[in-house]
């Protein structure tokens, strides 16, 4: 599965302007609200403080005096953990998965049962595109 086509369409346009690892982590800070991006970020903005002024330039060339629904791209970190819990299963008991990973033990089962039908609970891995 190529990651690109589990992103959010917000996530997608950020991707293919400052790369897929930026996108993310913008994500991860701004994530699940509209996100304003100026005419020129100054100085002192956490956007230019973290990536620099040329991925602050190029975020207000190709967005700028507008705003971002950002999506929060939980979609794919829940993809990471259900391949993850599938991964554990072999040396962990239920029980503790889910302590391990905060959900609860049917919750558990039913990402694990959707791996044995080949559904996307965590069965697939992500492509990262090059």
């Amino acid at each position: 599965m190529d990651i690109l086509e589990e992103m959010p369409g917000s996530l997608v346009e950020l991707a293919e302007e400052i790369g897929l690892i930026n996108a993310l982590a913008l994500a991860a800070i701004y994530g699940g609200q509209e996100f304003r991006i100026p005419l020129r970020f100054p100085d002192s903005h956490l956007v230019v403080q973290i990536w620099g002024r040329e991925i602050a330039d190029r975020l207000s060339a190709r967005f700028g005096g507008g705003a971002i629904d950002l999506a929060k791209g939980e979609s794919l970190r829940r993809g990471e953990r259900d391949a993850a819990i599938v991964r554990d299963r072999a040396s962990m008991k239920i029980a503790d998965l889910a302590r391990h990973y905060h959900l609860t033990e049917r919750r558990v089962w039913g990402i694990l049962r959707e791996h044995r039908r080949g559904g996307t609970g965590g069965g697939e891995q992500l492509k990262l595109p090059l």
